[in-house]
């Protein structure tokens, strides 16, 4: 019997069925036998936790060998999950004002106004928090 698609509990279960049902028949199934069964119907992914297992002095339980098995599949599902989640990042870049000889390209920037009526000057920022905003209606900001 080979694991494919079910999960280890499924699995174990249904090697465990096969088991009564051999017994039902007065076929005896040592645990040796059927833990060796149930190792080797698993997949490659889990060669790592059967070469555990196998080298292990004293045998493991049925019992110990779902627990075993069934961490190791939670951890498959956490490897595999973390590594199939695309990574992105978004860029953005600051708009570059030269070409590409390092002077300033005057198409890409806005228009120099010479009456700067769009934005307040640098020398007139106190004066707007005060709420002295040079002739524009803007309300006092306040701390």
């Amino acid at each position: 019997m080979k694991k494919g698609n079910l999960s280890v509990t499924s699995y174990l279960q249904n090697i465990k069925q096969i088991c009564s049902t051999l017994a039902s028949t007065r076929v005896q199934i040592s645990m040796d036998e059927l833990f060796l069964h149930a190792l080797h119907g698993l997949p490659v992914e889990y060669d790592t936790i059967t070469a555990v297992l196998c080298a292990r002095e004293n045998p493991v339980t049925f019992e110990e060998l779902h627990e075993k098995l069934l961490d190791f599949e939670q951890n498959l599902i956490r490897s595999t999950f973390s590594t199939t989640v695309p990574i992105t990042a978004n860029f953005a870049a600051k708009p570059s004002y030269h070409n590409n000889r390092s002077q300033p390209n005057h198409a890409s920037r806005p228009a120099n106004n010479s009456n700067h009526m769009d934005r307040p000057a640098a020398n007139n920022f106190g004066a707007q928090l005060a709420g002295q905003n040079n002739h524009r209606n803007r309300p006092r900001v306040t701390c």
